[in-house]
């Protein structure tokens, strides 16, 4: 799948569905193990074949994390 070509719609029912698939504690957020999944897969769906390490997957979560729960939330 090219994410690129996809409308905006398109991209956030994927980004749902990828979110679900790596939701593995069906929590409705991601933990730092999770998202660095996440972002892998989507990653690879551009194109790129990119592993986040530990250390950026807590650099994501720093920057999505909001309420400082140590989660990234679907909202």
């Amino acid at each position: 799948m090219n994410l690129q070509s996809l409308s905006d719609q398109q991209l956030m029912q994927y980004i749902d569905q990828i979110f679900i698939k790596y939701d593995r504690d069906r929590s409705g957020s991601l933990d730092i193990a999770e998202l660095g999944n996440f972002f892998a897969d989507l990653y690879r769906c551009m194109g790129y074949s990119v592993q986040l390490t530990y250390q950026q997957a807590s650099q994501a979560m720093a920057q999505i994390d909001k309420n400082f729960d140590g989660r990234a939330s679907r909202q």
